[in-house]
């Protein structure tokens, strides 16, 4: 929406407050904002974790556009969905 600072900022604080409990959370900030490389890297995150909410990860309209990145295919083969 144009606030790319405000965003920039938010986004800052929620890593680091938030690395250990939000993985899941942070990875659909980077997805919506089209950072496919990052939204991967905290989605492993939320895996090696065993976040809760990984399984929702195939009908979270915010990971849509990553349906089709190989990346996706292995993370769900992973999780066994």
């Amino acid at each position: 929406m144009g606030h790319h600072a405000e965003s920039d900022a938010a986004l800052e604080e929620l890593t680091t407050k938030h690395t250990e409990d939000l993985a899941f959370q942070i990875a659909e900030v980077h997805g919506a904002r089209g950072e496919t490389d990052k939204a991967f890297e905290w989605l492993e995150r939320g895996y090696e974790t065993r976040f809760i909410v990984m399984p929702s990860l195939r009908v979270t309209p915010t990971f849509k556009a990553l349906h089709d990145d190989p990346r996706f295919d292995a993370l769900m083969q992973k999780m066994n969905l």
